[in-house]
């Protein structure tokens, strides 16, 4: 049988104080993630060596900077916006083929980007062109976040934890995408 000190409580603790500033939102998450890691260090739970060499996923952060980055300029390009108005020039104003365009656009899209994000930027588009054809939104925002799902975890940028796990498997992004496909 395993036995716990009051390191591991105090971990625990931390832990806990940490996802409740983060569940109370009257702190910038990643101030109590900061603080919360800070304080494991500072108690020395965690030597700084032992949190910067086996903790951090530097692969994971880079690839979160660097589509923060890309989504940033993509936003502002208006690519989405043109997409957007791409596939009610396909559809034709049809629901069901709209609904099938603008899933496919948002599951390609989760490919390459944080799933999340791409729902993110297409939402607010499908609703004003659902609203814009009188039909509600529902479905297809429902089809969109499905799709988005299977593309963001066909790719290895398509989510955080797939970096992780490409990282740790040693894969390459094309051995990701065929084993995952």
């Amino acid at each position: 049988m395993m036995e716990f000190n009051s390191s591991f409580y105090f971990s625990i603790f931390i832990f806990l104080l940490t996802y409740a500033g983060i569940m109370s939102e009257r702190i910038p998450r990643s101030l109590c993630a900061l603080l919360g890691a800070g304080l494991v260090v500072y108690s020395g739970l965690v030597t700084q060596e032992m949190a910067l060499r086996r903790f951090i996923d530097f692969n994971t952060i880079g690839l979160l900077a660097g589509m923060m980055i890309l989504i940033g300029v993509v936003k502002k390009s208006g690519f989405f916006e043109a997409m957007a108005l791409w596939s009610v020039k396909i559809s034709k104003g049809r629901p069901k083929e709209l609904l099938i365009i603008l899933g496919l656009i948002t599951g390609f899209c989760a490919s390459f980007m944080d799933a999340v994000t791409a729902v993110l930027l297409i939402t607010p588009m499908t609703i004003s062109l659902c609203r814009r054809i009188h039909v509600t939104p529902i479905p297809t925002l429902i089809a969109e976040i499905l799709l988005s799902n299977i593309g963001g975890s066909g790719t290895m940028v398509g989510d955080p934890p797939n970096v992780m796990i490409g990282s740790a498997t040693h894969l390459v992004f094309n051995d990701f995408a065929m084993n995952t496909g």
